[in-house]
């Protein structure tokens, strides 16, 4: 997963970027992997990232602190993940750099829950499109760019296999990154992993929900997982 290409050579492109997750892994992949170049994508701006009120303030300041030691690059792109032309032009703009497109995080998610019989098509168009959209534009863009793509990995998660049915828009996103991922390996010969995240200590959506959480640890033994073990298991499935 982190070849020589990958971490001198390349560019790794998180969606959803400014997540606790993006962060948390931009970090680890740099400070424990040797990864000099990252891309972080959101629709929100470097300002907003950098604002003291921003829930992952200290996670952007970690990030800073690791990028200036090592002597790594990160590159904060507004760009939304949902709309085509978006993803192809920044896909386009760093395949003309020495520095191209080698890895893809698909992080990007809107989470409402909501159950079946409550599921609106106003839900669904926000719900749906960040995992939805974002994965098969990621797809197309460097498809049709013919970026030398190394992983393209999506955050799936553990929700679509657990009991509970408060979550229908958010699963149905997750089959379709499951779905992707065999496509993409099974039809097309691409690299492509679909990972159901786990509960992850101090990022993800388990840790947005700390009221559901609680409930699936008195219910199913849920405890929580930390991030490094996580980034290592999906280190490990691309072996």
């Amino acid at each position: 997963m982190f070849s020589s290409e990958v971490c001198n050579q390349g560019t790794i492109l998180i969606s959803g970027g400014f997540g606790g997750l993006g962060l948390t892994m931009s970090r680890w992949m740099i400070e424990q992997r040797g990864v000099k170049h990252i891309a972080l994508m959101s629709r929100r701006t470097l300002v907003q990232l950098e604002q003291p009120s921003n829930p992952q303030y200290d996670d952007w300041l970690r990030l800073k602190r690791t990028t200036k030691e090592y002597n790594a690059h990160v590159d904060v792109v507004q760009a939304d993940v949902t709309n085509f032309q978006q993803v192809y032009d920044l896909i386009e703009r760093f395949q003309k750099t020495s520095y191209p497109i080698r890895g893809i995080i698909h992080s990007a998610v809107v989470s409402e829950d909501r159950t079946l019989n409550n599921l609106t098509q106003e839900h669904l168009s926000l719900v749906l499109p960040p995992k939805v959209r974002g994965a098969w534009y990621l797809h197309q863009a460097t498809q049709l760019l013919h970026a030398p793509i190394h992983f393209f990995t999506m955050f799936s998660s553990i929700r679509n296999h657990l009991l509970e049915v408060a979550s229908a828009g958010y699963n149905a996103g997750n089959q379709f990154l499951d779905a992707l991922a065999h496509y993409r390996s099974a039809k097309l010969d691409l690299p492509a992993l679909s990972i159901s995240l786990p509960a992850v200590s101090g990022a993800g959506m388990f840790h947005r929900h700390k009221e559901m959480l609680s409930t699936l640890k008195v219910t199913q033994g849920f405890e929580l997982m930390p991030t490094i073990t996580v980034f290592e298991i999906i280190e490990c499935f691309h072996q």
